[in-house]
């Protein structure tokens, strides 16, 4: 994945934690082994009290799948005594009420109903961009 590798302009501040997604906006990046870390990571952060700021060059796309991820990962873990997942649309449109510009791009919006499958513990079907991905990873500091 070193092709899709985003720099951000904040990692040497050492003053905050930090979840990186480093994937390009097109619609052929691999996002979604990054989906359920990232989720996890916001959704802990927030249980723990602290802030979170999800953002990405144009606010529109990567920032609002990671969002939206988390809202559907946080559904799953907290709300639903059944174990249910929050759907991707009614996490979208949670997001796009906030966010107006909010726009996932295809590719990403195709992966985050494999994120939902992968939540409902459904086997997702192939999906020819991920074929040999590996995992993704979060760090702090």
């Amino acid at each position: 994945m070193a092709g899709d590798t985003v720099e951000c302009a904040h990692d040497s501040s050492g003053e905050v934690e930090y979840c990186r997604v480093g994937v390009l906006d097109i619609e052929t990046a691999e996002i979604l082994p990054y989906l359920g870390p990232a989720a996890r990571w916001i959704n802990a952060q927030r249980a723990a009290g602290k802030g979170v700021l999800v953002h990405c060059r144009m606010g529109r796309s990567r920032s609002a799948t990671v969002t939206i991820s988390a809202l559907m990962e946080e559904g799953l873990r907290r709300h639903d005594p059944a174990g249910n997942a929050t759907c991707r649309d009614d996490a979208y449109r949670q997001v796009k009420g906030a966010r107006p510009c909010a726009d996932p791009n295809q590719g990403f919006w195709e992966q985050l109903a494999l994120f939902q499958q992968q939540l409902q513990g459904e086997p997702p079907p192939p999906h020819p961009i991920l074929l040999g991905s590996t995992e993704g990873r979060c760090r702090s500091g």
